[in-house]
């Protein structure tokens, strides 16, 4: 995969927000939950969701991976993103891939099979939106069965 594709997926995620509902919501590749007061907008397989202060972005992306391993995908996000670091995670497929972006704090896990990719990344103040991050992540769904394989569903 491009490193220019990765980063875009962050730039764009930074630049992109418009209001939506809160509760259950589809998008084109999964659905999710939308916290209360928080807004979203999705682009080309992405949806980027900023809470009310603008303090906390959360990403999501959902592409083809055209075979690609999690493992290469985070070798090209870390090679991209000046002072990046990966780690496999846990008693899991993923990696989880930590960087601080224009100064921003930034951790973002990538999960991978043969067909597709999924990238979850939270940026700013993960800590004081932990609730709503959670909720995001543990809401995800597909009824695409290999996102659902990699979402544990």
């Amino acid at each position: 995969m491009n490193k220019r594709v990765l980063s875009l997926f962050f730039a764009v995620g930074l630049l992109c927000m418009s209001a939506a509902f809160a509760g259950a919501k589809d998008f084109s590749s999964f659905s999710a939950d939308v916290p209360e007061g928080w807004v979203t907008n999705e682009a080309g397989g992405m949806v980027v969701f900023m809470s009310q202060a603008s303090k906390c972005v959360v990403t999501v992306a959902v592409q083809e991976s055209g075979g690609i391993a999690a493992k290469d995908i985070a070798e090209g996000m870390v090679a991209s993103l000046k002072g990046a670091s990966a780690s496999k995670m846990e008693g899991s497929e993923g990696y989880q891939i930590s960087a601080n972006v224009s100064g921003v704090p930034t951790n973002t896990r990538v999960y991978a099979n043969d067909k597709v990719f999924l990238l979850f990344s939270v940026a700013g103040d993960e800590a004081g939106n932990k609730d709503a991050v959670d909720a995001i992540w543990k809401s995800l769904n597909s009824n695409d069965a290999k996102v659902k394989a990699l979402l544990g569903k």
